[in-house]
């Protein structure tokens, strides 16, 4: 329907807008923590990759405690294969 298409549209001008604010902002919070003298210190792949897995579980975790019916479709939708 025309609603449904102009939401989609929004939608998706929303989500460009905000994949530039946010990496702006993460650039912006990177510099001022280089300046303060914090330095990042990368994991090791096995490491980040059980913490990005264990952040994933966490994070479904609630949306299936909050939404248990509509939790399967957004899994579906929302995880890359």
């Amino acid at each position: 329907s025309a609603q449904r298409k102009v939401l989609q549209d929004a939608g998706l001008q929303i989500e460009s807008e905000n994949r530039s604010f946010y990496s702006s902002s993460a650039k912006d919070e990177i510099g001022k923590q280089s300046a303060a003298g914090v330095k990042a210190l990368p994991l090791p792949a096995a490491e980040a990759k059980r913490l990005t897995q264990l952040a994933s579980k966490s994070g479904w975790a609630v949306i299936e405690k909050n939404t248990p019916d509509a939790a399967p479709q957004l899994r579906k939708l929302l995880t890359r294969p």
